[in-house]
């Protein structure tokens, strides 16, 4: 009966799983995939090399992997390999267009003062993507090129790193395709902050279509840190892993605001309903700002 029961557990859990994920082409390495288990508050990021451990799993949990430019893939643990290979995806770059550009006119869409900043946007130790909406106008027309994204960051330790993705609304308005192929990656210094990440050099052209700018915790060793706090009706000191940066929110009134989870599904910002002023009935939006340019 012993024996028995020892290869029942054998057939349902597995040792640590570590691996490299790579391009299915190419065969190159792909950096800060995001790699979820599906159901389960299990998530973490493969580094710059593509190299990711994951903890102890079942032989049939499923696995999520989603990185920019690349289709998402969902694998039962059981049918592991030490690569894991991602197709990429085809994103039409038609508004994403290589011309010389002028560089007279400037314009700033969501200006953010990091002062008035007080709410913040926090990963509990799981990959997760929090994304704002910015529509279109015809104030943007002539002034269409992204030359920097502003996102207000707070970072308990130095050079803790994070990635943008951009995408396009479906018909649903909803974040859907990529819109940018590849990882733009921020590097905040410590403590709060407002953080640009330059992309004018890659002529991303502002979509008609209005565009998600969603910023990406990065689940990796280098963000990582430990802090302590009191728990209620508690004398001892508890400890908490967590991953830098957090981002900064504001409260509006209109819900421009998403949320990618752990089980690969956006979910859309729900009103602030806690009793606090200025709070109650907004929503939490990302701070964001941008810089356009001809």
């Amino acid at each position: 009966m012993k024996a028995i029961y020892l290869l029942f557990f054998a057939q349902i859990s597995l040792a640590q799983i570590s691996g490299v994920v790579k391009d299915s082409k190419t065969m190159e390495p792909i950096p800060y995939v995001n790699i979820g288990v599906e159901n389960q508050n299990i998530g973490i990021s493969a580094n710059e090399k593509g190299e990711f451990i994951l903890p102890i799993l079942k032989t049939d949990d499923v696995v999520i992997f989603s990185a920019v430019g690349y289709k998402i893939l969902k694998i039962k643990t059981e049918n592991f390999t030490k690569s894991i290979c991602l197709e990429q995806q085809a994103i039409n770059l038609a508004e994403i267009i290589i011309k010389p550009r002028k560089n007279k006119n400037s314009k700033t869409i969501g200006k953010i003062n990091k002062k008035k900043v007080d709410a913040f946007f926090a990963n509990r130790g799981l990959p997760q993507i929090t994304a704002k909406f910015i529509p279109y106008s015809e104030s943007i027309s002539t002034t269409r090129f992204i030359k920097s994204i502003k996102i207000v960051t707070r970072s308990e330790i130095k050079n803790s790193i994070f990635n943008i993705r951009l995408y396009s609304p479906n018909e649903r308005g909803e974040p859907s395709e990529f819109y940018y192929n590849q990882n733009i990656v921020g590097t905040c210094e410590k403590g709060k902050k407002i953080t640009e990440i330059y992309v004018e050099n890659l002529n991303i052209k502002f979509p008609e279509t209005g565009l998600f700018v969603g910023a990406e915790w990065l689940i990796i060793e280098q963000n990582k840190f430990v802090y302590q706090y009191y728990e209620k009706g508690k004398k001892e000191k508890m400890q908490k892993t967590e991953y830098s940066p957090w981002f900064g929110g504001r409260m509006e009134k209109e819900n421009f605001g998403w949320t990618y989870l752990k089980n690969s599904a956006w979910h859309k910002q729900v009103k602030f309903s806690a009793d606090i002023k200025d709070y109650k009935g907004k929503f939490n939006n990302l701070a964001l700002e941008l810089v356009l340019t001809d």
